[in-house]
């Protein structure tokens, strides 16, 4: 509601288009890396291979994110939408992505119930600081997306922090 139905709509498009792109760059290697860690707990081959491609995928979806600057190309995959947006739905799709996939690992090693503790309080937290943004009449689309940033990235950081720590 204070974002207003345009600007919001804009950002659900720009971060759905972009979260689109990060699951058709993931095609299906997130599920490939759960099922090898819950046969093979201590497999850190696969995890460091799979820490290398998650830097390739922030690469390509922040590239895709920069090129959308360029007018041409923003009008013709965001539509309508401003051009800041895109980098930075760009940016909330990988984290998003991100978390996903260190979700599942912490699945796959079984971690779940450690990890859903962790997804409940993050997600706590974030619903109390988005209603804080909104009582002190400061939220607008940046604002939005670094509170996203932030929460989205802890939680990732803490899936990953939990599937370490729990590795002998």
């Amino acid at each position: 509601r204070a974002l207003g139905p345009a600007a919001y709509g804009n950002f659900s498009f720009a971060t759905n288009v972009f979260l689109q792109f990060s699951a058709f760059l993931d095609m299906g290697t997130s599920t490939c890396l759960a099922t090898t860690l819950s046969k093979n707990p201590h497999d850190d081959a696969s995890v460091a291979l799979y820490l290398r491609f998650s830097l390739v995928v922030l690469a390509l979806c922040l590239g895709a994110g920069c090129l959308a600057l360029i007018p041409t190309v923003g009008d013709a995959l965001l539509p309508g939408v401003p051009a800041f947006m895109a980098p930075a739905a760009a940016f909330w799709a990988y984290l998003t992505w991100a978390g996903r996939t260190t979700r599942g690992v912490n699945d796959a090693l079984g971690l779940t119930v450690g990890g859903e503790a962790l997804r409940t309080i993050v997600s706590l937290l974030s619903a109390l600081a988005l209603a804080g943004l909104f009582l002190a009449d400061v939220l607008s689309i940046p604002v939005l997306f670094l509170h996203q940033y932030v929460f989205l990235g802890a939680a990732a950081v803490g899936f990953a922090l939990l599937a370490r720590r729990a590795k002998p």
